[in-house]
C-alpha cells in the first residue's frame, strides 16, 4: 500500500510538473530517483518472498533427510542382528522371532514338552542370553495351532486356544530353567486365529502348528501395563499362571 501510493503521488507530482509545462531538471531527477526506489523495493519484496520459500524448502528437506538417516540406521541394525542370529531367526522392525514346530515341541494334542523339544529350547534360551540386543527385550512366547478340533485329548482342552495357551505356558516355564529373566517373559496362545499358512492341507497345518517365541524391542511402558498391551498370560517363577488383566503389581 506504501509503494502504491508512493507511485500515486509521484504520478500527480509528474502530471502537475507536465501539465504546467515544467522542465525543472531538479524535479524531474526526483520523479526519475522515485521510480527507480518504487522499482527496487517491488524488487526487495519478491526476493524476500523467495528467501522465505528456500527456507521452507530447506527445513523440509532437512527433515525429509533426518527421516532417511534414520531408517538406514535401523535397516543396519537390522541387518547386523539378523546376521548374527543362528538359521531360523526372522527379523523385522523393532523384532526378532523363531517359530519353533509343533512336531519338535510336543505330541499331537499335548503341551509335554518333547526331548527334542528341550534340546532345541535350549539353543534358543543361548541365543538370547548371549546376544546383548536380545537380552535387553522383551520375550514373547505364543502357541498357535490349525483350525482342526481337538480329539484325541478333548476332555482335557476347552478348544486349540486353551491348548495353544498351555503350550506357550510350557514353553516359558523352560525359558525361565533355562536362565532367562521371569520379569522379561511373557506367555500367551492364539488357537488357531493367527495362521502363517492357509488351513486347506495337511502341510499348511503341520506349519500353523508351532511355537513362536519373539524378542520385541520394549516399549516406554512397564510391568504390567507392558502385558497388559499384549493380552498374553504371564507365568511366575513357581509356575503358575495368571492373565494380565489379573496382575496389580509386579
Amino acid at each position: 500500500m506504501r509503494a502504491r501510493g508512493s507511485m500515486v503521488a509521484m504520478l500527480g507530482v509528474a502530471a502537475l510538473l507536465l501539465g504546467s509545462g515544467c522542465t525543472d531538471p531538479q524535479a524531474l531527477q526526483i520523479a526519475a530517483l522515485q521510480r527507480d526506489k518504487m522499482a527496487l523495493e517491488k524488487e526487495n519484496a519478491l526476493l524476500k518472498s523467495q528467501i522465505d520459500d528456500l527456507i521452507i524448502r530447506l527445513k523440509r528437506n532437512e527433515r525429509d533427510l533426518a527421516q532417511l538417516r534414520s531408517e538406514l540406521e535401523n535397516a543396519r541394525n537390522q541387518l547386523a542382528t539378523l546376521e548374527r542370529l543362528p538359521p531360523g531367526w526372522e527379523q523385522s522392525g523393532g523384532v526378532a522371532w523363531i517359530d519353533v514346530s509343533e512336531g519338535i515341541l510336543f505330541d499331537s494334542g499335548k503341551a509335554v514338552i518333547k526331548q527334542e523339544g528341550l534340546a532345541k529350547l535350549s539353543e534358543i534360551a543361548g541365543t538370547i542370553r548371549n546376544d546383548a540386543e536380545l537380552s535387553s527385550r522383551g520375550i514373547y512366547v505364543i502357541g498357535h495351532t490349525d483350525t482342526d478340533p481337538i480329539r484325541v485329548t478333548k476332555d482335557k482342552w476347552i478348544d486349540n486356544l486353551d491348548l495353544s495357551i498351555n503350550r506357550g505356558a510350557a514353553v516359558t516355564r523352560e525359558l525361565y530353567r533355562l536362565g532367562l529373566d521371569p520379569k522379561s517373559v511373557v506367555a500367551g496362545g492364539q488357537g488357531e486365529f493367527n495362521p502363517k499358512a492357509a488351513n486347506d492341507s495337511r502341510a499348511n497345518k503341520a506349519i500353523n502348528r508351532r511355537v513362536q517365541i519373539m524378542a520385541v524391542v520394549r516399549p516406554p511402558t512397564e510391568g504390567s501395563a507392558r502385558r497388559a498391551e499384549t493380552g498374553g498370560t504371564r507365568i511366575t517363577p513357581d509356575g503358575a499362571a495368571t492373565t494380565t488383566g489379573d496382575e496389580t503389581s509386579e
